[in-house]
């Protein structure tokens, strides 16, 4: 039987809980979120070969995260970094983790650019690195690229250069949020026509210039539209009327009929022209994907516990 770890919401304060962890060579699931933890993870960490889910996030974890064997095998699928100290550039040992489906390694402390190997991840589903303070452009990709993101979040970084065209392959890309970055140049028309299951776009609060495209109306899965603060200009794409799932999407989450939800929880455009100069464009409609009874949604990314009847 494989070894399992879950020590979820004890609120354990011990600070030396990083070098027993080594010893534990079959263990494949560790849950030490939600606690009190601190100091750096050892240089032994990635003796776990055989871990693949680990989450280490909102404890008060500092350091850098270790380095790797050039032997080391990466087993891991999910891993959660989150709400933590951690400092250093992307952490190189999870640079070869081709398996990895999700990574969250958000709201710490993380510097630099992301590495040209950073498209190797190409199993990657689901990725946070919002609230650090990572800089550059974002690597481009090779034409062997194989995208498989459903959710991006890389808001609150210094991350600058034109609109990412790695993403220009991510079909089954739902959410992307790149917002208070430095990102500028115009927005590319082929967001409409590459991207087509966007539900949320968000650009907010970076440097984009030039007129919003038209070809943006044929995102049909669209739900929350928010260009604010920007240096956008000219006049809204009339075509933006096509938007039906911004306007009145049908159900929500749970599956109920929007009809019974408050007057300021359903999802209809609002258009705010913040000045005649930026025209800013702001569409809200996230509540409407919450589920009716105020919990968060459901997010099949965040706490893949089982596998195999683990």
């Amino acid at each position: 039987m494989p070894e399992n770890f879950d020590v979820l919401n004890n609120n354990s304060s011990n600070s030396s809980s990083g070098s027993a962890f080594c010893r534990l060579l079959s263990l494949t699931v560790l849950d030490l979120s939600n606690n009190k933890l601190t100091g750096e993870l050892p240089d032994c960490w990635w003796n776990l070969q055989s871990l693949w889910f680990m989450d280490l996030s909102h404890n008060n974890f500092s350091g850098e995260i270790p380095a790797v064997k050039t032997s080391y095998n990466c087993s891991l699928e999910s891993v959660h970094l989150a709400g933590n100290g951690f400092t250093g550039n992307f952490p190189s040992a999870l640079e070869g983790c081709s398996t990895l489906v999700t990574l969250d390694i958000g709201s710490n402390k993380f510097f630099g650019e992301l590495p040209d190997l950073w498209w190797n991840l190409q199993s990657l589903q689901f990725i946070d690195l919002s609230h650090n303070n990572f800089s550059g452009e974002i690597p481009a990709v090779k034409t062997s690229y194989n995208c498989s993101l459903e959710s991006v979040h890389l808001a609150g970084n210094g991350f600058i250069g034109n609109f990412p065209s790695a993403f220009e392959g991510c079909s089954w890309l739902v959410t992307l949020d790149i917002g208070n970055n430095k990102f500028f140049g115009s927005i590319p028309p082929w967001i409409g026509q590459s991207i087509p299951s966007l539900k949320i776009l968000s650009l907010r609060s970076n440097n984009f210039t030039g007129e919003i495209p038209s070809d943006l109306s044929k995102l049909s899965q669209l739900q929350l539209l928010d260009m604010a603060n920007n240096g956008l200009t000219g006049s809204i794409p009339r075509a933006f009327a096509n938007l039906s799932s911004m306007k009145n999407p049908k159900i929500n989450s749970t599956g109920q009929s929007l009809d019974d939800l408050e007057e300021h929880a359903i999802a209809e455009a609002e258009i705010l022209c913040e000045s005649l100069e930026t025209r800013a464009l702001q569409w809200r409609g996230a509540r409407a994907m919450l589920p009716l009874d105020g919990s968060p949604p459901p997010n099949p990314y965040i706490k893949p516990y089982l596998k195999n009847g683990v």
